[in-house]
C-alpha cells in the first residue's frame, strides 16, 4: 500500500532544503527534496497532502488495499490538521469527508490544539494549507 500511494500521481507534502557546501562560494550547495505522502508505525498511519482532493484520492487507494487485505480500520478516529483558514474559521469543527466509499464526519483540529502524530506532539503548524489525516487500525 505504501508503495502504491508513494507512486501515485497525487501530491503529498513537499520539503526542500538547500545547504551551503562552501561559505565562500554561493553557487556551491547541496540540495535535498523530499515528498511525504504517508508515514506509519505499528497501528497508526499519518497522511499528508497539499490539497484535500489529493488526500481523498490517496485514502481511496488505501481503502481498496484495506478491503483486499481484509484489514479493519477505525475511520471514525480520523482527524484533520490544516492551516486552511476557511476550514479553521468554521463554527462546526467537523466536515463530511470521503474515506474510500464511506462518507465520514471528521474532526478539524483547532490550530491552537495539540495532536499526537506517531508519538510526537504537533502543535505549531509551519506547513502551508497542508492536510494531515491520521488513521488507526482496530
Amino acid at each position: 500500500m505504501f508503495a502504491a500511494i508513494n507512486d501515485s500521481l497525487y501530491d503529498g507534502y513537499k520539503l526542500h532544503a538547500t545547504l551551503p557546501m562552501n561559505i565562500y562560494r554561493k553557487d556551491d550547495y547541496h540540495e535535498e527534496k523530499l515528498e511525504l505522502k504517508l508515514i506509519g508505525y505499528l497501528d497508526d498511519t499519518t497522511w499528508f497532502a497539499n490539497k484535500i482532493d489529493d488526500l481523498v484520492a490517496n485514502l481511496a487507494i488505501a481503502d481498496d488495499f484495506y478491503s483486499l487485505a481484509n484489514i479493519k480500520i477505525n475511520k471514525e478516529k480520523t482527524k484533520l490538521l490544516t492551516n486552511d483558514k476557511t476550514l479553521l474559521a468554521k463554527d462546526d469543527k467537523h466536515i463530511p469527508f470521503y474515506f474510500g466509499n464511506d462518507l465520514i464526519n471528521i474532526e478539524i483540529v483547532p490550530k491552537n490544539s495539540n495532536e499526537r502524530i506517531l508519538g510526537s506532539s504537533a502543535k505549531d503548524r509551519v506547513f502551508n494549507a497542508t492536510y494531515f489525516s491520521s488513521t488507526t487500525y482496530y
